[in-house]
């Protein structure tokens, strides 16, 4: 299926259109509506009465890419829990005397602290940049609106 407003393909049962957010279906009846219809032709409802796009569109920009934005909280879990044991492995280390095994764990440490934190950066970094595109997409289609951020 085609969404009508931005002609993305989207899947054939949606309801909305998980490019641009605006309602392809009639809740009421089912039937496929065109962006300029305000009335249902199947069934005759006011469909701009039956749901609000932009309300739709607010509640789900947080609830976008939920898992990745877990597996980038995870990945910075991972950076402080990685700094904190290797941190208490240099201090056993130290008192015991072994300068070398210190340097290596001391070493270890920035590495899988940089290593976890550069990843669940870079998973943030693309989040961020697909919700800004996906404004300017929107600002883009219609010169009316303005940036409110």
């Amino acid at each position: 299926m085609i969404c009508p407003t931005c002609k993305m393909e989207i899947e054939d049962n949606s309801s909305f259109c998980s490019y641009c957010g605006n309602k392809v279906v009639c809740s009421n009846c089912g039937a496929v509506i065109k962006p300029e219809d305000n009335i249902c032709h199947k069934c005759g409802v006011d469909v701009a009465k039956l749901d609000d796009n932009d309300d739709i569109l607010e509640a789900n920009t947080g609830k976008r890419y939920s898992s990745l934005r877990s597996i980038a909280k995870m990945y910075t879990f991972l950076a402080y829990a990685t700094a904190i044991i290797c941190i208490i492995l240099c201090v056993v280390s130290a008192i015991q005397g072994s300068v070398i095994l210190m340097g290596t764990f001391l070493f270890g440490c920035i590495l899988g602290y940089i290593g976890f934190m550069s990843l669940a950066e870079s998973i943030m970094v693309f989040i961020d940049i697909e919700e800004n595109t996906r404004e300017t997409v929107e600002l883009l289609k219609s010169p009316k609106k303005t940036l409110e951020k």
